[in-house]
């Protein structure tokens, strides 16, 4: 029961009150509201002037209710105003930012890229053995990074996903989404993209301070 749960503050108190209500009437806010009027009432009166937004998810279907005091309301804070722009649909600017967008910026990179890459400056030795250095700098960091988390496991009870050490590297953000591609193409609820991107950066820094530490030996 809420009631009987102490909370020192009135956040930990909305989390209490909104999963209580919202979770077991997900689809039916207007009975919970009535049910749950006094909690609700003594819930406003706690945070004094402001506004209150609880989510539930039931089904894979996600459910908002709003309110706001007064105060907030005659400030211009209207609850239907809010559940408008939270709920609202944003499928048409992910789709665009995934595709339409990343293909422009995609094709102005080879632009720009490609304006300059004359035959003189590219089809060299020297620039062909960048390419096979970057190639191999990259298999070897990756193949590094598995091998040392399969090292790790052997002596650590809890166990770390070699993918993780694949993600080692100064490719970010690629290298986590490719890792994290893997594992949920092998598990759907293995999410591993924020631990591989923790490795990233650590690549990332690892690769900067190698590159000042040549520097200063190249002068």
């Amino acid at each position: 029961d809420a009631n009987a749960i102490a909370a020192s503050s009135w956040s930990m108190r909305l989390l209490i009150y909104g999963c209580h209500c919202v979770s077991s009437f997900s689809g039916h806010f207007l009975a919970a509201e009535e049910k749950y009027e006094p909690q609700i009432a003594a819930l406003k009166a706690q945070i004094g002037e402001g506004v209150v937004v609880l989510a539930s998810d039931a089904g894979g279907k996600v459910s908002l209710m709003a309110m706001a005091t007064d105060g907030a309301v005659s400030k211009g804070a209207h609850a239907g105003n809010l559940i408008k722009e939270i709920g609202s649909d944003t499928a048409r600017i992910a789709d665009t930012a995934a595709n339409a967008l990343m293909n422009i910026c995609t094709i102005f990179l080879g632009l720009s890229v490609g304006a300059t890459m004359t035959v003189e400056s590219f089809l060299n030795v020297t620039t062909l053995g960048i390419i096979v250095g970057g190639f191999l700098a990259f298999a070897v960091s990756i193949a590094g990074g598995i091998g040392l988390v399969y090292l790790f496991n052997l002596f650590s009870k809890k166990k770390i996903n070699p993918l993780v050490g694949a993600c080692g590297l100064s490719a970010v953000p690629m290298a986590s989404r490719v890792a994290n591609g893997i594992a949920t193409s092998i598990n759907p609820k293995n999410n591993i993209l924020n631990y591989c991107m923790s490795s990233n950066i650590s690549g990332v820094i690892g690769s900067a301070v190698a590159a000042g530490v040549l520097i200063s030996f190249l002068g």
